[in-house]
C-alpha cells in the first residue's frame, strides 16, 4: 500500500508481463484497475516517472482516436493478439514489445551508486541533474529477479528496479532520441514475405544441379538474415526460420519433381 498522504495522481503499479517461459518481454504501461484491487493505479510506475520528466519539455501524453498513447510526435501502437511470435496472448491493458538496451550486460543500464555511498558523500550532486533516479534493491536475496531475454538462469536475471530502467529508457528514448520502437508486420505482408522466399527457392530449386540449388540455397539464407538484421535495427521483428525452411523445402521439392519429369536429363 502507498502512503496515505501520496496523491493517488502520483502513484503508478510495478506490475510486469511475463511470458510463457517468465521472460519479461512486454511492457505494460496502463490498465484498467479491477474493482476488487487493492491496488488503483492506473498507470505504470515507470510510465509516471517519464510523464514527469517530459513534462518539464513541455511534452504531455495524449491519445490518438484508435486509443494509442502519443508523447510529442511518437505513438506507441500497442500489441495485439497476433503480433509477430506471439498468438492469442492476453493483451489486456496497453502493452509494448519491451525493445532492451545493447549493452555488453544487461546491469549496465544506468549508473548505479550503494546507499553507502550516498550517505557517505561518494556522489556527485551534479550527475543526478536532469536524470530520471530510481531506488530499489538488488540484493539477490530480495526476491524482486526477473528473467529477460538475456536469459534464464540465476546469474542472468534482472532486479526489478533494473527492468524499470529499460522501461524507461524506452519511452524518453522514443520521445527525445527518435530510438525505433519494437514493430512488426501486419499479417499479410508476412504471408507475402514468406511466400516470396519460397519463389526464391522455387526458382533455385528449377533447372538446377543439386550442388548448385545447395549454394544457391545457402546464399539465399544468408540475403535473408542480412535483410533480416537490417529490419532488426529499425526496430522490426520479422520472420526469419520460416522462411529459411520454406526456402529449403520448394527448391528441394521443385528440384525433385523437375527431376522426375526430364528423367533423360543426366545426373549431376
Amino acid at each position: 500500500m502507498p502512503p496515505p498522504d501520496v496523491p493517488e495522481a502520483q502513484i503508478g503499479f510495478s506490475d510486469f508481463v511475463q511470458d510463457h517461459d517468465g521472460a519479461v518481454r512486454r511492457h505494460l504501461l496502463f490498465m484498467s484497475p479491477h474493482s476488487t484491487s487493492v491496488c488503483t493505479a492506473p498507470y505504470a510506475f515507470n510510465v509516471q516517472l517519464a510523464f514527469r520528466y517530459l513534462n518539464a519539455q513541455n511534452i504531455t501524453p495524449t491519445f490518438t482516436p484508435t486509443g494509442n498513447l502519443k508523447l510529442g510526435d511518437t505513438v506507441f501502437p500497442k500489441i495485439r493478439g497476433r503480433t509477430g511470435g506471439y498468438q492469442a496472448i492476453d493483451t489486456r491493458g496497453h502493452q509494448l514489445l519491451l525493445n532492451y538496451r545493447a549493452v555488453t550486460h544487461p546491469r549496465e543500464i544506468a549508473q548505479q551508486a550503494t546507499l553507502t555511498q550516498i550517505l557517505a558523500g561518494q556522489v556527485n550532486p551534479r550527475a543526478l541533474r536532469d536524470r530520471v533516479v530510481l531506488i530499489g534493491i538488488t540484493a539477490p536475496n530480495s526476491g524482486d529477479y526477473w528473467p529477460t531475454p538475456y536469459g534464464m538462469a540465476l546469474s542472468s536475471k534482472l532486479p526489478g528496479v533494473l527492468i524499470q530502467a529499460q522501461m524507461v529508457s524506452q519511452l524518453l528514448s522514443a520521445v527525445l532520441d527518435r530510438r525505433p520502437l519494437l514493430w512488426v508486420w501486419h499479417p499479410a505482408i508476412e504471408i507475402g514475405w514468406l511466400g516470396a522466399w519460397s519463389v526464391v527457392g522455387g526458382l533455385l530449386g528449377w533447372r538446377q544441379k543439386f550442388t548448385t540449388l545447395g549454394v544457391g540455397s545457402l546464399g539465399a539464407i544468408v540475403t535473408l538474415t542480412g535483410l533480416s538484421g537490417i529490419l532488426l535495427l529499425q526496430g522490426g521483428w520479422v520472420p526469419i526460420v520460416p522462411p529459411a525452411i520454406s526456402l529449403i523445402l520448394a527448391g528441394g521439392i521443385v528440384h525433385i519433381q523437375y527431376r522426375s519429369e526430364n528423367p533423360w536429363r543426366k545426373k549431376p
